[in-house]
């Protein structure tokens, strides 16, 4: 008998189309999936896509907020079960900044995109 044991799979960018993909995989093997999601529209994008109602005990949305230091640090100590209990993390999120000359874009908006593409990950692990 080959009993396959379910593993905790934590997905930061599910709305992407590899996050989702791989979550309904990851799901559809049996596996206890965290989607960690940004806004209200990806929550709407997340229960139209996954059945909620016969994943009940499998799947948990979770709100984050890493556009910043301060927020990002508040978000992995309030989670920090569900990142303990994780066997596999999976990493999708980005921030397209804006495509046009260097010194007409708000320095803002680039600072932001920088962050959430790259400084996220230094703080995070």
């Amino acid at each position: 008998m080959d009993i396959k044991k379910k593993i905790n799979v934590t997905i930061l960018g599910p709305t992407s189309k590899i996050g989702s993909t791989l979550a309904k995989k990851y799901l559809e093997d049996g596996n206890n999936i965290n989607l960690f999601y940004r806004n209200n529209n990806n929550k709407i994008f997340l229960n139209n896509n996954f059945n909620i109602k016969k994943n009940i005990n499998q799947i948990q949305f979770v709100k984050y907020d890493f556009s910043n230091n301060k927020k990002l640090e508040l978000s992995i100590k309030k989670n920090k079960k569900i990142f303990n209990q994780t066997n596999i993390l999976i990493l999708t999120i980005a921030e397209l900044g804006e495509i046009k000359n260097f010194f007409k874009q708000s320095i803002k908006k680039f600072s932001n995109t920088f962050y959430v593409n790259f400084f996220f990950y230094v703080f995070f692990f």
